[in-house]
């Protein structure tokens, strides 16, 4: 890595976040692991947001069962987060990420919305987690040569995709590496997945980038024929900042920029006040999911 790339690096560290997303996964692990994959459900129970809520599906409030309900990667992903902000609101009694970004953002599925960017929904044009932390100024897209444990990775296999918390990179024998090199075979996550299998809902797994796949061992089960590539669109990985980091504002009114000027574009004689009404109509217009994404939840073990 050249110096330029090791400043970057670094600076990205000073405003890390994943020392709360780790312990996210911790508190997840040993109280919600399980609960089953459900590809039309969300998150695993209402979350606490400051003085809000961020809901669970309705599917799942109304089944009548009690929680963890069904979840999926993406919102997995979602709720790691989520309750990363809540422990870190906790401890130091900041609640300026509420401030930030309410409740209305992981809720709502519009344009500006962070649940439709996170879980690209048609339109959003996201190619992932990291990207749309990038977006929304809570972020960075980072080489995956560069990821740390807490970091986040959206995969593709050759026909189906997944959402998951880095947790470090394998070599070929299951074994953690301290950092990345040329031993890297693939990485450990932690997500939902392992729809019908035993542990189906939040667990964790052992990913090896295809063609490779190791023998099965018990207790690591594997995700394998993930696609390693250089394009974000492809292997999409980044990290997520602190809050005090974070420039939410600023990125809100870019995105509303982008959007008057492509509806501008479109209706060159409107006056002002109507390019500002429809601008503002276009960015509230709920979307519709990506029908073309598919996150079965299916792994190899």
């Amino acid at each position: 890595m050249d110096r330029r790339r090791h400043r970057q690096a670094q600076s990205d560290t000073d405003k890390s976040f994943n020392r709360y997303v780790l312990k996210a996964v911790e508190y997840i692990a040993q109280h919600r692991a399980g609960g089953g994959y459900d590809l039309n459900r969300a998150f695993t129970q209402n979350l606490g947001y400051g003085g809000d809520v961020v809901k669970a599906s309705a599917a799942s409030t109304g089944s009548g069962a009690a929680p963890p309900y069904p979840t999926m990667c993406v919102a997995a992903v979602a709720e790691v987060m989520i309750e990363a902000l809540r422990i870190y609101a906790e401890e130091t009694g900041d609640r300026s990420a509420y401030q930030q970004l309410g409740a209305r953002s992981w809720n709502s599925g519009n344009l500006r919305s962070i649940k439709a960017n996170l879980f690209m929904f048609a339109e959003t044009g996201s190619r992932g987690t990291a990207g749309t932390l990038q977006r929304f100024g809570m972020g960075k897209e980072v080489p995956f040569a560069e990821l740390r444990p807490g970091d986040f990775v959206n995969l593709n296999r050759q026909k189906s995709g997944h959402a998951v918390v880095f947790m470090g990179y394998l070599d070929r024998a299951y074994n953690v590496l301290p950092g990345f090199g040329p031993n890297v075979a693939g990485f450990k996550y932690f997500s939902a997945q392992g729809k019908g299998k035993p542990d189906a809902g939040f667990a964790y797994r052992y990913a090896y980038f295809g063609p490779y796949c190791p023998a099965p061992v018990a207790g690591k089960p594997r995700d394998c024929g993930v696609i390693r590539s250089a394009n974000q669109k492809l292997l999409n990985t980044g990290t997520m900042y602190h809050p005090k980091h974070w420039r939410v504002a600023e990125a809100a009114a870019s995105m509303q920029l982008l959007v008057r000027s492509a509806v501008k574009s479109k209706n060159p004689t409107r006056s002002v006040a109507d390019v500002d009404m429809l601008t503002n109509i276009e960015l509230d217009r709920e979307l519709a999911p990506n029908p073309g994404l598919n996150l079965d939840g299916e792994t190899t073990d």
